[in-house]
């Protein structure tokens, strides 16, 4: 049997070799039972997999177990230089929260995905379709304080690069 690395490397080769292309006729629910049969410890498969598992079938637990699981093997590759994959991990695992009901838990998890990528698009689309604004700019302060909202305001336009108001 192939050792993890060399099966983790393995995929992602096979996902990106043209030969192999009739594998994206497949939709990703059908295509990942088949992928995971060739590579059951691979931790990029297994992060959608829970995902698939909690949003199309419906079985949340076993979607944040399979999820975890991922994460933990993810640790593994660290030292392979993988850690680029942790905000995709967590906003897998935050959908399954978020599809299971669990906000604070789906927050949690996408808030740890930003920790290793804060400009993720796709992790601050979810947390804006959920409502979640980031925290004020004085944490001590109400968020409707005159000084939070027009230090706020200037900070998001110094980020963005505008100046006018």
């Amino acid at each position: 049997m192939p050792s993890s690395h060399h099966s983790f490397s393995r995929f992602f080769f096979f996902f990106n070799d043209t030969a192999t292309t009739e594998i994206y006729t497949l939709s990703l629910h059908d295509a990942l039972p088949i992928s995971l049969s060739e590579f059951p410890e691979d931790p990029f498969l297994n992060s959608y997999y829970g995902y698939l598992m909690a949003t199309v079938e419906g079985k949340h637990q076993e979607g944040v177990k399979i999820c975890q699981d991922a994460l933990l093997r993810l640790k593994k590759y660290e030292h392979f230089g993988f850690e680029f994959l942790y905000p995709l991990f967590y906003l897998n695992l935050g959908r399954v929260y978020l599809s299971a009901g669990l906000k604070r838990n789906a927050v949690e998890n996408f808030r740890r995905g930003l920790s290793f990528d804060p400009e993720n698009q796709e992790i601050l689309s979810e947390l804006k379709g959920m409502g979640i604004r980031k925290g004020p700019a004085i944490s001590i302060l109400q968020r409707n304080n005159p000084l939070n909202k027009y230090l706020g305001l200037l900070l998001t336009r110094l980020k963005s690069g505008t100046s006018n108001p």
